[in-house]
């Protein structure tokens, strides 16, 4: 197993080189857009760090057009990403669990577990954020 496992590193260490090679050739060929800013967020989410240094950098530098890429699924794939993302990670059986019982989080979670059970009011939060990021790519 051992050796499987350096011949796999070794590969991907290979694999890594030549995308990088390749990629720095083809950056060359890029046109690049003065004043617009890409951002990526893991699985294309709006949160977590890019989200906050977005939101810094549209505060600090309001002529700078924000671009985020996102997976080009319409509204309702986002939806349904949306609604089975809560549902596996916060809903009373996601695998979001609290070490802290009587805190201000489990009463936070709980209120979100209830909106999550609650597909209508969970659908008019995914419509809030939805046109707040729609608004914010125009």
């Amino acid at each position: 197993m051992k050796n499987f496992s350096i011949i796999v590193f070794t590969m991907y260490s290979r694999l890594n080189h030549i995308l990088k090679v390749v990629w720095g050739i083809v950056s060359l060929h890029i046109p690049i857009k003065k004043n617009v800013v890409c951002f990526d967020s893991f699985g294309g989410q709006y949160n977590d760090n890019p989200k906050y240094v977005s939101e810094e950098l549209h505060r600090q530098c309001p002529n700078i057009t924000i671009v985020w890429n996102h997976s080009g699924k319409g509204k309702e794939e986002q939806w349904q990403r949306f609604a089975d993302h809560m549902d596996e990670k916060y809903s009373r059986n996601g695998y979001i669990k609290l070490w802290i019982p009587n805190s201000p989080n489990e009463k936070a979670l709980k209120e979100l577990r209830n909106i999550i059970e609650d597909k209508t009011e969970l659908r008019k939060y995914f419509e809030e954020i939805y046109e707040e990021l729609r608004k914010k790519k125009s």
